[in-house]
C-alpha cells in the first residue's frame, strides 16, 4: 500500500466503541507507514440517509467528493468494515467506486453469510479481504477476489507499557465456549486459580471485557503480545501482493 491507494473511512460518523477503534488503529497504521491518503464519509450525509432508511423513502444520498477523487485519480480504495451495518450504510457509494473498491471485512460469521453474499453482489468490489479465515475460505469457494488478512493494531495504542508480563490466557470479544473449556481444564489441572491475573475472558454474553482502548492495550500487554507492527507490515504486504495479482 502507498500513495496510490487511498483509504475510506467512516470515523467521523459517529461510531464509538472498541471495535471501531481497532478500525481507526488500522487506518492510522496504513497512513504512518505508507502514507496513503484517507478520505472520510460526510458525516451530514451519513445521519441525513440514516434518515432516509428508517423512512424507506428514496435512494441514499452521494458521498460524490469521494467518488469524484477516485475516479478522477483511477486509484485503489481500501473500506474496512466492522460489520455488514457498515456496507448496508455505505452501499449506495461504494457502488459508484467498485472498480476501485478494497473492502475490508471484520466480523463476518457463518449465520450471516447469506446476508454478506447478497450485499457482495450488489456492490461487486474488486477484491474483499476478511479477517475471519472461514469466512475467506468460505468466500473464496464462489468468488474469485477474497483473501484473508489478519487485523492490525495502532502501535501509539499497543506498544511495550513496560508491564509485568504474567498473564496466561486471554479472550477478546466474544467468549469462545469450547476454547473457554480447554483453557479451564488447563488451569485445574496445574491447580492454578482461574482469576483475571491468569486469564481474562467474557464472564456475561454482551459485556465487553475493556471498553477503552488504552485499558484494553494495557492488558494485552500483560502477554507479552509484541508484534503488532509486524502484523500491520504483514498486511500491507498482502494488500501489494493481491492488487499485483488481480492486475494481471
Amino acid at each position: 500500500m502507498d500513495k496510490n491507494i487511498y483509504i475510506i473511512s467512516s470515523r467521523y460518523c459517529g461510531r464509538k466503541h472498541v471495535s471501531y477503534n481497532t478500525i481507526l488503529g488500522l487506518e492510522n497504521e496504513f497512513t504512518n507507514i505508507c502514507h496513503a491518503e484517507i478520505f472520510c464519509f460526510s458525516k451530514r450525509i451519513f445521519w441525513f440517509n440514516k434518515v432516509l432508511r428508517k423512512l424507506k423513502i428514496g435512494r441514499q444520498i452521494l458521498d460524490k467528493k469521494i467518488i469524484k477523487e477516485i475516479i478522477r485519480t483511477d486509484k485503489k480504495c481500501f473500506f474496512a468494515s466492522m460489520n455488514i451495518i457498515d456496507l448496508v450504510e455505505f452501499k449506495y457509494s461504494l457502488q459508484f467506486i467498485k472498480e476501485h473498491l478494497i473492502l475490508y471485512i471484520f466480523d463476518c460469521w457463518e449465520k450471516q453469510w447469506n446476508q454478506y453474499e447478497e450485499i457482495f453482489n450488489e456492490i461487486d468490489p474488486w477484491a474483499i479481504c476478511f479477517a475471519y479465515k472461514k469466512a475467506a475460505n468460505h468466500f473464496s469457494l464462489v468468488r474469485k477476489n477474497c483473501w484473508f488478512m489478519p487485523q492490525s493494531m495502532d502501535i501509539r495504542y499497543f506498544h511495550d507499557y513496560n508491564i509485568e508480563k504474567s498473564r496466561l490466557f486471554m479472550q477478546m470479544g466474544r467468549r469462545t465456549e469450547p476454547l473457554h473449556d480447554i483453557v479451564i481444564s488447563y488451569l485445574e489441572s496445574k491447580n492454578i486459580e482461574d482469576n483475571e491475573k491468569n486469564y481474562v475472558y467474557e464472564k456475561r454474553g454482551g459485556n465487553i471485557i475493556f471498553p477503552d482502548t488504552n485499558v484494553l492495550a494495557q492488558e494485552v500487554q500483560k502477554l507479552n503480545l509484541q508484534k503488532f507492527k509486524i502484523q500491520t507490515l504483514i498486511i500491507l504486504t498482502i494488500i501489494i501482493l493481491i492488487i499485483a495479482r488481480l492486475k494481471k
